[in-house]
């Protein structure tokens, strides 16, 4: 709900001046990633475990059992709302998910079932890494 919110707070914000808003959007992969970042401003902790919803739910959906890898699945919810909100990053994801792979969570299984039933999912992906 929030996140909604956040939608409105913007576009409210540039009274639907599309010209200024593709300015700031310079700093911003979707509009998505705004809307996150203006929610995790008000509420961090909730769009965290928003995020950890989406990958619990797609592992429920593939039936594996998120008992066993509560860690991982923290780990992947950190990594989706740092992208979500459009933080760089440093880190090499696609290396982080074969990490996590190979403590036996099948993450080419979720990442592949999460990208096809969460639209804007997988941000963290798709986020510029840091320069640095």
């Amino acid at each position: 709900m929030v996140h909604e919110i956040a939608h409105f707070i913007d576009d409210h914000r540039w009274n639907f001046d599309l010209p200024a808003l593709i300015r700031e959007s310079r700093e911003y992969i979707t509009r998505e990633q705004r809307a996150e970042l203006l929610a995790f401003v008000g509420a961090p902790c909730s769009i965290f475990h928003a995020n950890q919803s989406l990958v619990e739910s797609t592992m429920q959906g593939l039936g594996l059992p998120k008992e066993k890898f509560q860690q991982e699945i923290r780990a992947m919810a950190a990594a989706e709302t740092l992208g979500r909100i459009g933080m760089e990053r440093s880190g090499d994801l696609v290396k982080f998910y074969e990490e996590i792979g190979e403590l036996g969570l099948p993450a080419h299984r979720i990442l592949e079932e999460y990208l096809s039933t969460h639209a804007f999912s997988l941000a963290g992906l798709t986020t510029y890494p840091s320069s640095e």
